[in-house]
């Protein structure tokens, strides 16, 4: 354990067994000048070669100490500027080592939302709290990536673009069928499809929309191939129709049951997530039912679990993978 003395004075004392810089620079000195000045207990040299001592070793600290404020696990006067480079502010409660914590879980920032970054900033926000980070699903919203050039339709010149409706539900699939439309009301304009015109079927709902070719078209009716099913009244038009597709990610972040349900820690959870993942990822904070030496379960839903605690359904997931 150090102890105070004339080398380890308040601001150069430090929880090791090893020699103060202040002592290893004297006795440095010392060494170095011992045939050219007096040094003797309590002579002029003796004195001033611990006043230098004192002084290097107070310039070396203060030097150490500057160089520490730029980490954010050992920050202390300039932990308000780091929060604010960071545009974090300290909750009422939170102390040094949560300030610290939060500060060096966001510094993983720069290296992406990959799995390993995003697993070991959580371990370093939420200390022994953190179970597992799991990736649950990676669903595609409609229309899929492949059906993209099926969907998209572009029109060529200034034409203006058509409305219609379907008078019938489309039910046949996959064979050429005719269909009868009607047009849109207060719309106006031309509604009469050509032959080899493209048109978009179900425009109003991404999930059904197609683009289909008109073939054998006559006063308000045409034969076309359907590949999906459409109702009564489904919009029927040539207007250009930029389609986009976009994944998105789910995943479940496993928490210690307590800190599941801790307010502040959610808070935490919620906004490292929100910065360090991608756009289409989506995440519910979770606990898990029971927990044994390597594995937990997480789920199914009990009430009165707090919603969003907890799962629906079962998952066993390691805690050490």
């Amino acid at each position: 354990m150090p102890r105070f003395s004339c080398f380890a004075p308040f601001g150069m004392l430090d929880f090791s067994s090893r020699a103060t810089h202040t002592e290893s620079i004297y006795r440095s000195m010392v060494a170095s000048l011992r045939d050219g000045i007096d040094q003797s207990p309590g002579s002029p040299d003796e004195a001033e070669t611990y006043a230098d001592a004192m002084s290097i070793a107070r310039a070396l600290y203060t030097l150490n100490r500057a160089e520490n404020s730029t980490d954010p696990q050992r920050a202390t006067e300039l932990l308000p500027e780091l929060e604010r480079d960071y545009d974090v502010r300290p909750g009422p409660y939170d102390d040094l080592h949560a300030r610290r914590t939060r500060l060096a879980a966001l510094g993983r920032l720069p290296r992406g939302p990959t799995y390993v970054n995003v697993r070991a900033a959580l371990a370093e926000l939420l200390g022994d709290d953190f179970r597992a980070y799991l990736l649950v699903a990676d669903g595609v919203t409609v229309p899929a990536l492949d059906e993209l050039p099926a969907v998209t339709r572009f029109q060529r010149g200034d034409a203006p673009p058509k409305f219609a409706q379907l008078i019938d539900p489309v039910t046949d699939l996959g064979i050429p069928l005719r269909v009868a439309y009607a047009p849109l009301e207060g719309l106006g304009g031309d509604t009469n499809f050509a032959t080899g015109e493209s048109i978009l079927v179900s425009a109003e709902g991404t999930s059904q929309v197609e683009r289909v070719t008109v073939s054998e078209p006559a006063t308000g009716s045409f034969m076309a191939t359907f590949r999906r099913a459409h109702d009564r009244g489904s919009l029927l038009t040539t207007m250009d129709f930029p389609a986009w597709c976009s994944t998105q990610r789910t995943a479940l972040v496993v928490l210690a049951p307590r800190s599941a349900y801790d307010p502040e820690r959610r808070r935490q959870v919620h906004e490292l997530l929100r910065r360090m993942v991608r756009g289409v990822s989506t995440w519910a904070i979770v606990a898990p039912s029971s927990v044994t030496e390597t594995e937990a379960v997480v789920g199914p839903w009990r009430l009165p679990a707090m919603l969003g605690a907890t799962v629906l359904g079962v998952r066993q997931v390691s805690l050490f993978p």
